[in-house]
């Protein structure tokens, strides 16, 4: 159940699940891990918060643009041609200014008014709101900065993790173990035909045994490392680990 949820499942529809805990794969170059970073989820989510941080900013710096007002009306009495213009004060603290043209129908008392409003903002540019959103945009873009650089950084310690557990692995397994292992069944040839006493026998067996636990703790480094190694990368797909198609099957 722990491991399904890891992936999104609910429910577990797998019996058991299959490793080899003493197969390891070359470790790839370091490059091709650095290089899929931005998908480590870490990194990943701030490109998205900067984009609704960038987003908001251009909101608020359109709000500085005063729109233009366009009213039509029609006004009776036969009134005379004349123009009209007014001033006023919002709420908001803008000033706006209307003019309009008053146009008599000569043969009626129906008259056709056109206003146009431009408010200018003489004291509202909303400096407020495109502040507070330039503030959080600089801050979210401080927090990328530092979530890229904590990731490279725990990357690079991971990775000499794992090239030194690889390295621990194949010398233990292709050259230290054969030799003792070599070496205890000499002993044990040379006991039954007399040529070592037990002693010989125990210290040999006891060194195997000692390499054959180091040989498991330097297994169990390199598999953590190489989890590591892979979460930081954002790529689980680049190291030897089994992902939720192998453990299903």
């Amino acid at each position: 159940m722990r491991l399904a949820a890891g992936w999104g499942d609910k429910t577990a529809e797998f019996g058991r699940v299959v490793g080899d805990y003493y197969s390891i794969t070359p470790v790839r170059e370091y490059e091709e891990y650095e290089s899929a970073v931005e998908k480590n989820p870490d990194v990943a989510r701030w490109a998205d918060e900067m984009e609704m941080r960038e987003a908001a900013l251009t909101a608020q710096q359109a709000q500085r643009v005063p729109d233009l007002t366009v009213e039509l009306g029609l006004r009776t009495l036969g009134l005379q041609e004349h123009d009209e213009r007014g001033s006023s004060w919002g709420t908001d603290g803008a000033f706006g200014v209307s003019e309009g043209e008053v146009r008599p129908d000569s043969n009626h008392e129906d008259s056709l008014v056109v206003i146009l409003s431009v408010p200018i903002p003489i004291f509202n540019r909303n400096q407020g709101g495109i502040l507070e959103a330039e503030k959080q945009a600089e801050k979210t873009a401080q927090e990328k900065r530092k979530a890229n650089v904590r990731a490279y950084s725990q990357l690079q310690i991971a990775y000499h993790a794992l090239k030194q557990a690889s390295l621990a692995v194949n010398e233990l397994h292709n050259d230290v173990l054969p030799r003792a292992r070599e070496t205890f069944e000499r002993t044990q040839r040379g006991y039954r035909e007399g040529k070592f006493g037990q002693l010989e026998v125990l210290d040999s067996q006891k060194t195997l045994y000692d390499l054959t636990g180091q040989y498991v703790d330097a297994l169990k480094d390199y598999h953590t490392a190489m989890a590591d190694v892979e979460r930081l990368s954002g790529n689980s797909g680049m190291g030897a680990g089994k992902g939720k198609d192998d453990a299903k099957e």
